[in-house]
């Protein structure tokens, strides 16, 4: 670790090296501002630097200011050496970024005194930017490891135009959604976010996640083992929405979800699904109209008793398509943060890009909210998933 010293007086040199040597620090001198910062970006072992203050009080702020508003990848304590305090000065030195401040006369006593309290602060940051950086690896670790969860291929349906986006917010969280085969004739097809953000947010939808698969075992929640013809019993979307209901997870866990559960019927040309607390499910119409189907319950989870579920109907002509997404998207924020981007403006870009392939839609979406929100990064997930019935 090395300091700067930033004067011109050869005493004050001299005796602040003897003493910076004495704890260890390695030292590099420097006159001018200009210096000063020169040394800083050839040295970037320089962690402390002691500079006297110039005849014009306000330029050692200023010099101040810039050190500490530099990117130095690197925490630097700042300590000036004054003449005289001035009057009136607290609040200017702290808006400047000035650490600590020394005014002679000062004895070599008082002077390590404010170097040990400068090293220790030192050092407390350098622990709080290793903890912050262990801490951007788990969550990286985490987002990977919950991306893994979601489909990479979808089935292969000659009749349906399948796709999906995930852009992860910076935190890890709980947006899950997935379309599969439950048979030869029936798709299932959920979106679901948990309440939250975090690593026990990641984890819930980690144990969801289990729970919502296809396969065919006792105790299996989507598709069930009977001792008859076909052998197995398809469970209708309000009773997978009822069983994941029976237990208080606010109360256990502290955490609630949003689901949309839904049942596609490729024989039919039908989709049956039951919402609890979702964003409503967008259909869009082959003339490029489109609605959000209204209905549903509250959200799971909650530990309260609710009406009994009811699955919906709606038919799917050539060219309609069906859309499920989570909040993250409608409840981005504009640059002011009091305007949210809000469902209509969702369904207006859907609606309008109808004609094309819906991954290019999606893009479009997440592209237009970006730039609504004025910054790459959004607060909270964004999953979309859906898929259109094709023409002929």
């Amino acid at each position: 670790m090395d300091a700067l010293i930033a004067s011109k007086r050869f005493e004050t040199i001299r005796q602040l090296q003897q003493d910076l040597n004495a704890l260890g620090y390695g030292v590099v001198v420097a006159g001018t501002g200009d210096e000063v910062l020169d040394r800083m970006k050839d040295n970037p072992g320089i962690q402390l630097v002691i500079m006297e203050s110039e005849a014009d009080f306000s330029a050692s702020l200023d010099l101040c200011r810039l050190i500490k508003s530099s990117d130095w990848k690197r925490y630097v304590h700042v300590i000036l050496i004054l003449e005289v305090r001035p009057e009136d000065d607290a609040v200017s030195m702290a808006e400047n970024g000035l650490d600590d401040c020394l005014i002679r006369p000062f004895g070599r006593r008082e002077l390590k005194g404010r170097l040990l309290t400068g090293l220790r602060i030192i050092r407390l940051n350098e622990k709080l930017r290793d903890a912050r950086e262990t801490r951007q690896i788990d969550l990286r670790s985490g987002r990977e490891a919950q991306e893994r969860m979601l489909p990479v291929h979808f089935p292969d349906i000659p009749q349906l135009e399948i796709a999906a986006r995930f852009i992860p917010s910076a935190y890890v969280s709980g947006d899950l959604y997935d379309i599969f085969r439950l048979d030869e004739s029936t798709l299932g097809l959920y979106s679901i976010d948990v309440s939250g953000h975090g690593v026990a947010a990641a984890l819930f939808s980690v144990g969801l996640s289990q729970r919502l698969n296809s396969h065919l075992q006792p105790g299996a929640l989507l598709k069930v083992p009977i001792d008859q013809t076909p052998f197995y019993r398809i469970n209708p979307p309000e009773a997978v929405l009822e069983t994941l209901d029976e237990d208080d997870m606010l109360g256990k866990y502290g955490r609630f979800f949003t689901m949309v559960y839904a049942l596609v019927h490729l024989d039919a040309g039908k989709v049956s699904f039951c919402r609890a607390g979702h964003n409503l499910p967008l259909v869009i119409h082959g003339d490029g109209s489109a609605e959000y189907i209204k209905g549903g319950g509250p959200p799971l989870g909650l530990g309260i008793v609710t009406e009994s579920r009811v699955s919906q109907e709606v038919e799917l002509n050539p060219g309609e398509a069906f859309i499920l997404f989570s909040d993250g998207i409608n409840e981005t924020f504009s640059r002011s943060g009091k305007n949210g981007y809000g469902l209509s403006r969702v369904k207006e870009i859907l609606r309008s890009h109808h004609g094309r392939p819906l991954e290019e839609s999606f893009d479009d979406l997440i592209a237009d909210a970006k730039k609504y929100q004025g910054r790459p990064e959004f607060a909270d997930d964004i999953s979309i998933i859906g898929f259109r019935w094709k023409e002929g």
